[in-house]
């Protein structure tokens, strides 16, 4: 069974259906093995969903809210 749009395939919100569809013919251990694939395979998903799109960012300026005249009084001390 191969889950996409194209002819011959099962759509990806239809797939759980067929999956229930199909015989039961798998033994608790096969079962089990068949479960550690999945998860691994969301594992590695949401592994990659979690990563920043672009480039990766180099850290956040705490400053960068801040309007223009409490900067300047913040860095009015400061020697650089």
């Amino acid at each position: 069974m191969i889950a996409g749009s194209d002819e011959g395939q099962v759509p990806p919100k239809k797939l759980q259906r067929e999956l229930m569809r199909l015989p039961r013919n798998l033994n608790k251990d096969q079962a089990n093995a068949l479960n550690e694939r999945i998860q691994s395979m969301d594992r590695i998903r949401d592994a990659r969903a979690n990563m920043p799109k672009g480039p990766m960012p180099k850290g956040a300026n705490p400053q960068a809210g801040m309007n223009r005249r409490a900067r300047r009084a913040a860095n009015r001390g400061k020697k650089h």
